[in-house]
């Protein structure tokens, strides 16, 4: 029996990369995506059109609006509009109706946003998935578990970094790269400093005595890899060796989400990201 995906917002490419994937992933799919229009970026007024085109050729009907009709015979939503400044509006549509709710990255470009969607979701005894698909990466997941209580000393990662105008720095392509640190190394970090020179951006963090290098491609351009040291052991990873591709790991844990209601990253998980992603952008002056 076919579980019913409901997706708000066709303005991004996640949009048609999940829907393909859910073709080869048992019985959940995207049937109905809503059309959300209000952002004024850029990026978002040339694509969704395009987007859309290619979601109808999968068999994805395009609507205006969410009835209560329609989201009560979904099993799921999906948020994915690209603005997440229209997340908090969105997410207060879908609340009430107590399915399972993943938000595409960033939950918000916010903290105060953020913890209105958190609110909003704990007064409806709802949990709610929100990740960068690296975190559940084949490569991330083993060196994580590789490196559980090993006390890290540096780390070293690297990636796609580009910026988007309207879009606050880090909150685009950035957000990756500060989950994936936060992932390997849940600690609370400092902003030592960040430095663009042409085409790269190298953001300096530390922790106690753990000390972090995040080195960004500003052309979009690279694979997420790192180095890893502990003490003077050194670990490397490649995300871009996975043998599967990168979004089939977020479906893969969305659709457990999905099947459970029992969301796989925490808020307080969150919460750090959103915190780290806002000190980036401060000392960055993107705020």
């Amino acid at each position: 029996m076919t579980k019913k995906i409901i997706v708000i917002g066709t303005d991004s490419t996640h949009c048609v990369a999940f829907a393909r994937l859910l073709l080869e992933q048992g019985p959940w799919r995207i049937k109905t995506a809503i059309r959300d229009t209000r952002s004024s970026l850029e990026m978002s007024q040339n694509r969704y059109r395009d987007i859309e085109k290619q979601l109808v050729e999968l068999g994805i009907a395009i609507v205006d609006h969410l009835s209560d009709n329609l989201a009560e015979s979904a099993d799921a939503f999906i948020i994915a509009s690209v603005d997440a400044s229209l997340h908090v509006s969105q997410f207060q549509k879908l609340v009430a109706y107590g399915k399972p709710i993943f938000i595409d990255k960033p939950v918000a470009y916010t903290k105060t946003e953020m913890e209105q969607i958190f609110e909003l979701a704990g007064a409806n005894g709802l949990e709610i998935m929100t990740s960068s698909s690296l975190r559940f990466s084949d490569s991330v997941v083993r060196l994580s578990s590789q490196l559980s209580g090993t006390p890290i000393t540096r780390l070293e990662l690297a990636g796609p970094m580009p910026l988007e105008v309207g879009i606050p720095g880090m909150y685009w392509y950035g957000i990756h790269l500060v989950e994936l640190l936060l992932t390997l190394c849940p600690k609370e970090f400092q902003v030592k400093a960040v430095a663009i020179k042409e085409d790269k951006i190298l953001i300096q963090c530390q922790a106690g005595d753990t000390e972090c290098e995040i080195h960004g491609d500003l052309r979009g351009l690279g694979e997420f890899k790192g180095r890893v040291y502990c003490g003077e052991e050194c670990v490397t990873f490649n995300q871009g060796a996975d043998p599967a591709p990168l979004y089939s790991y977020l479906v893969a844990a969305m659709l457990a989400y999905f099947e459970t209601g029992s969301a796989p990253v925490s808020p307080e998980q969150t919460r750090s990201v959103i915190s780290l992603v806002e000190k980036i952008n401060d000392k960055g002056g993107w705020l």
